[in-house]
C-alpha cells in the first residue's frame, strides 16, 4: 500500500506525493551523484545543513526527499565570494498547485526559480520531469509521468 499525502507544501507548491515511491527513487543507485565524491558533492555533502534554511529542509523532509542524498549535483559558478551548486532531487506525485514553470522576461521566456532566501542565495522550482531538461534515462520509465524534480540552486559561500 502506497503512502499518499495529497497536499505537502514546499514553499510556493502544493503536491500531492506518493511517499513509498519517492523513497524508493531516493535509494537509486544509477543516479549520476550516486556515491559522487567530486568537489561539489563534497561541498553540499558539508555544508547544506548549514546553508539551507531550516524551514526548507523540514518542508523536502516532509515529502522523503532527503537532502543528503541528491540525483544530480554539479556546480554552475565560482568565484572568491563561494560556489554556487545546483541540486535535484526526484519525488513520485504532482503538482496541485504552484507558481508557473516559465516566467517572461526582457530575455524571453525563462526558468521560474522561487527565492527562498537572498543571502546565501537559495531559489528552487518543482517540474514535472517530462517537462524538464534532464537526462531522466536512469529513473523508472513505468513511472515517469509521476516523476517531478525539485531543483535546488544554491550559494555556498567561502
Amino acid at each position: 500500500m502506497s503512502l499518499r499525502r495529497p497536499t505537502i507544501a514546499l514553499s510556493q507548491w502544493k503536491v500531492a506525493v506518493d511517499l513509498e515511491a519517492t523513497q524508493q527513487l531516493q535509494e537509486l543507485d544509477s543516479t549520476p551523484a550516486y556515491k559522487c565524491g567530486c568537489r561539489a558533492c563534497s561541498l553540499w555533502k558539508h555544508k547544506h545543513v548549514a546553508t539551507i534554511p531550516p524551514d526548507l529542509q523540514v518542508q523536502v523532509k516532509r515529502l522523503q526527499i532527503r537532502l543528503n542524498k541528491p540525483s544530480e549535483l554539479y556546480s554552475y559558478g565560482d568565484s572568491d565570494q563561494g560556489e554556487d551548486i545546483r541540486a535535484i532531487f526526484h519525488l513520485s506525485g504532482r503538482i496541485i498547485e504552484g507558481p508557473p514553470l516559465h516566467q517572461i522576461t526582457e530575455f524571453g521566456q525563462q526558468t521560474n526559480y522561487i527565492t527562498i532566501q537572498d543571502v546565501p542565495f537559495i531559489a528552487c522550482r518543482i517540474v514535472p520531469i517530462k517537462d524538464s531538461l534532464l537526462d531522466s534515462s536512469y529513473l523508472p520509465l513505468s513511472n515517469i509521468d509521476n516523476i517531478m524534480s525539485i531543483d535546488i540552486r544554491a550559494h555556498f559561500p567561502n
